[in-house]
Order: structure tokens, then C-alpha cells, then sequence
């Protein structure tokens, strides 16, 4: 498709971005500035296509609608020549390779300058870009940055850390991502001088800790690992129902939702005292605990929710995916649609663009293309004869697929 074609909407309409990004962390981004009405541009490795698509082809679905595909080879000069055209069309490049991997096939920052001096780069990589050169070259998946950011050590059992679900590393250094991107261009339009973002996925997750980042370096306290229920409050955890279903019910911090929770299990008799409910009788909190878990073990999760809501509890049964199709708000909201996918050649369905803009709404327009389904059409835009096509398609600098792999429906 030609870049000419693609509907105009959104809030970033006019925006350009491409992409050699690949599995999460990236391409999530690139998804969202898609859905909001950028044109984004994915290049792939022409002998080695984006690992989601041919593995979890349905999760590689959701994250490159609305893109087009360019299966390219990058270490070939003539790769190189063409990202070096196609840079000059683009707004912002994002890449998501190991630090420094791009530089040592000689895409550098200023490479990429010397074509577009107003380019926005956004690098996003497990360590960084700069530090520790021991560092900086490993390679890193989610649970890895969550590991080395301690994230993981704030979740779990007592005696457990466990791996927080799912991918929250590659999804938060996509927000944080994102959120540099626009801000970089933003900076740009003014100035006219591009710039560099830098994204550590290990930075990403300890921004996004909470009060365990300050307590532990300024008043040196260790976060404790409590499962499924918080620290700060007795009566606030998941409970399994009678009919298996599970809730999580949260007795709070002192207000409606504290008072609630008590007049449920029948001790509105007591004080819950100042702060967090019962945090200077222990005694009183283990009873209201013990208490909701027996009220969860004689009713159905619909009943505590029917009794929780005209108290003001903050309770919410823990949803599965049958349940959201025939929630009444999830379709109010339409928070699910449908698109048509030529990657796996069916309708799918999945979450609309989020978030949600009144005057100027994201959509789907198409769905994610099939490998190199673009390359003609974006070749001949940035100046390429049919000639030189052919010369690339018989070197192999672009190539063509499908590779559909659908996962097993559940039986």
C-alpha cells in the first residue's frame, strides 16, 4: 500500500515512524502511534521475520495493526541505502536491539542524522545505551529487567520472588517509550534539531515501583513480599468464592469501603482506629481477615458482589475472557472489535486503540500485513525504478512470507 493511502485521522495524523523493532517492547509503542493515526513503516529482517510472528502469530496480530510491512536486509549495502531514503520520509526511527547493536553495523545516532537532522531516535534496550560496557551489550527479556530492577523482588511469597505477568517490562518501556518520543518531537518542531532516547527496561521498572524505590534507598527498609494480598491493611487480598470464582476484596484504608466491609461480616461493633484499619490491633485484623475469607467460602462470588456495592467495597471479581465478551460495561465501551487480519487470514478480535480521544478517535483500518507485503509500494515512493526492485528482490535484500502460526484453539 502506498503511504498516500492510508486514511488520515487520529491525533497524530501526519506523523511519520518507522520501525526496526521487534518481539514487545518496540513494537507495542509503534502500535500505539499507529492506532492513533501515525503511518509506521515495520522493517523485518528479510532471512529472520519478527520472532511473535512466527510463534504467536495472534499476539503479533494485536501489536502491528494498522502497519506496513518492509522485510528488508540491513546488512547489506543495499539495505543500508535503502533505510538511508527512508529515513528522510520519517519522523521518529525506534529500535529495540541490544545497546550499541545498530551502531556496530554503522547505524549510528549521527548516520542516522547525516540523512534527517530532525530525526527522533528512540532506542530501547535492557540496560541502556551508555554505562557499564559489560552491561550495556547483554542481551535482556522482561523477566530479565524485571530481576535486575528489583521489581521481581517485590512480588511473590514470602519466601518466593516471582516474575510478574504479563511482560510488564516490555510494555511499561514501551509507555516510557512513547512518552519520549512525543515529547522529543515536540522539542523538535521548535528547534528543528533532532534527538535521542534513551529507554533502559530496567530503568522502566523501577520508576514504576511505587514507594519500594524511596523506602529502600532513603530509609533503608526491604520490601516484603506478601502474595496475593497488600502490606499495608488487614482484610485486602484475593478470596476464592463458593462457586470457584475468585474476588479481590480490599477493606482500605480507613472510609466507606472499611466500614462496608465490616457491617458484611458482622463486626460493626468495631473501631478500625486511625491509618490502616486495625494496623494497632492485629488481633481484631486477623478476625475480620479470617472472617471474609468465610464469608467468600458461603458465598458466590455474584452474592459478595451484589452485598459489597450499595456498602461502597471496593471488591471486583477477578474476570476471565468469557466473562468480558458478556460484561455489560466491556460492551457499553466496546472495548473489544473486530478486524479483518491478512496476516493470519481470518477476523480477529481484540482490545479498540486505547486511549480514548473525543474530537480526534483512533481506529483499526487495516489489520497487520503479511512479511514484505508493502516493499514495492514504499520502494517506489522513496524513488526506486522496477528495475532496482528486481535487483533487490534477486539479491535478497527484501524478501516475502506469510509465516502463519495459529495456536491450538482450547479444546
Amino acid at each position: 500500500m502506498k503511504t498516500r493511502d492510508i486514511p488520515s485521522f487520529g491525533v497524530l495524523q501526519g506523523v511519520r515512524v518507522l520501525s526496526s523493532a521487534n518481539f514487545i517492547a518496540g513494537p507495542y509503542m509503534c502500535g500505539l502511534f499507529a492506532e492513533m493515526g501515525a503511518t509506521v513503516t515495520s522493517i523485518e529482517r528479510a532471512d529472520f521475520p519478527d520472532g511473535l510472528r512466527t510463534t504467536v502469530t495472534e499476539w503479533f496480530s494485536s501489536e502491528h495493526r494498522n502497519q506496513l510491512s518492509m522485510a528488508l536486509d540491513l546488512r547489506q549495502p543495499e539495505g543500508k541505502e535503502v533505510l538511508s531514503r527512508l529515513l528522510k520520509e520519517n519522523d521518529i526511527f525506534v529500535e529495540n536491539a541490544k545497546g550499541g547493536s545498530l551502531a556496530h553495523m554503522g547505524i549510528t545516532d549521527e548516520w542516522i542524522w547525516s540523512y534527517n537532522p530532525k530525526m527522533v531516535i528512540v532506542h530501547v534496550s535492557g540496560y541502556g545505551q551508555s554505562g557499564d560496557p559489560s552491561y550495556t551489550g547483554r542481551p535482556c527479556l522482561d523477566a530479565i529487567a524485571q530481576a535486575f530492577s528489583g521489581y521481581m523482588n517485590l512480588n511473590g511469597l514470602p519466601d518466593m520472588p516471582m516474575v510478574a505477568r504479563l511482560y510488564t517490562a516490555d510494555y511499561m518501556s514501551s509507555l516510557h517509550g512513547a512518552v519520549g518520543a512525543l515529547a522529543a518531537l515536540h522539542r523538535v518542531q521548535q528547534t528543528g534539531k533532532g534527538e535521542s532516547v534513551d529507554v533502559a527496561m530496567y530503568e522502566s521498572m523501577l520508576r514504576v515501583s511505587a514507594d519500594a524505590v524511596a523506602l529502600g534507598l532513603n530509609r533503608g527498609l526491604e520490601p516484603k513480599r506478601v502474595g496475593n494480598r497488600t502490606e499495608r491493611a488487614w482484610g485486602e487480598g484475593v478470596y476464592r468464592c463458593r462457586d470457584g470464582k475468585y474476588i479481590f476484596w480490599m477493606s482500605g484504608q480507613v472510609g466507606k469501603t472499611t466500614y462496608g466491609t465490616l457491617k458484611m461480616v458482622g463486626m460493626e461493633q468495631e473501631d478500625p482506629g486511625p491509618g490502616s484499619p486495625f494496623s494497632t490491633r492485629p488481633e481484631v485484623g486477623a478476625e475480620l481477615e479470617r472472617r471474609m475469607k468465610e464469608y467468600c467460602d458461603t458465598h458466590t462470588s455474584g452474592e459478595v458482589m451484589e452485598a459489597a456495592l450499595p456498602l461502597g467495597v471496593l471488591c471486583c471479581k477477578v474476570m476471565n475472557y468469557d466473562e468480558m465478551v458478556e460484561d455489560p460495561h466491556f460492551k457499553a465501551r466496546g472495548t473489544f472489535i473486530e478486524w479483518d487480519d491478512p496476516c493470519l487470514g481470518e477476523r480477529m478480535t481484540g482490545v479498540r486503540p486505547t486511549p480514548c480521544f473525543a474530537n480526534n478517535p483512533s481506529k483499526i483500518w487495516r489489520g497487520t500485513p503479511v512479511l514484505g507485503m508493502d516493499n514495492e509500494d514504499l520502494l517506489e515512493e522513496i524513488g526506486y525504478t522496477g528495475e532496482e526492485i528486481a535487483m533487490l528482490k534477486e539479491k535478497k535484500v527484501i524478501t516475502y512470507g506469510s509465516s502463519i502460526h495459529k495456536t491450538m484453539a482450547k479444546q
